[in-house]
């Protein structure tokens, strides 16, 4: 699909313009998808191979000699029906696998991609769809 494969390239050419950008700085971005994103545009990031910009989506990242990070890119169920929603169940299992298989540092750093549930940046839109008609909005939680 054209729209995709030019999805992928500006990407990629953002990538490579923050690899040129960062270079020589010490500074490094920290990069996944998050649940709007199709599965596709994670694959570019796993396919970035830079020292500045570091794909994170299930993997532990070292951050330094003590802090470990673990960064999850899926949400819990929104109205829009996004590529990258899970339950809160699967995302546990996401969380939970990661920290199983990552390094024992003082300090792990959990990264979701969803604010914690009941804050007042947990609320978004409700849409309700009905045979011929969308109702709505209303607001609605949608945090974990």
């Amino acid at each position: 699909m054209v729209p995709r494969r030019l999805a992928a390239e500006r990407l990629a050419g953002w990538l490579e313009l923050a690899e040129d950008r960062l270079a020589g700085t010490g500074v490094r971005m920290y990069l996944t998808g998050g649940n709007d994103d199709e599965p596709a545009m994670l694959e570019v990031l796993e396919r970035h191979d830079g020292t500045n910009v570091i794909a994170c989506e299930d993997r532990v990242v070292d951050l330094d000699d003590e802090h470990t990070m673990i960064t999850v890119g899926l949400s819990t169920v929104t109205p829009w029906d996004t590529p990258r929603e899970a339950s809160e169940d699967e995302i546990a299992a996401a969380i939970d696998r990661s920290v199983r298989f990552g390094p024992r540092r003082r300090s792990v750093r959990v990264q979701p991609s969803l604010p914690p549930k009941d804050t007042p940046i947990d609320t978004c839109l409700k849409l309700e769809k009905r045979p011929g008609e969308l109702r709505g909005p209303s607001a609605r939680p949608a945090g974990s």
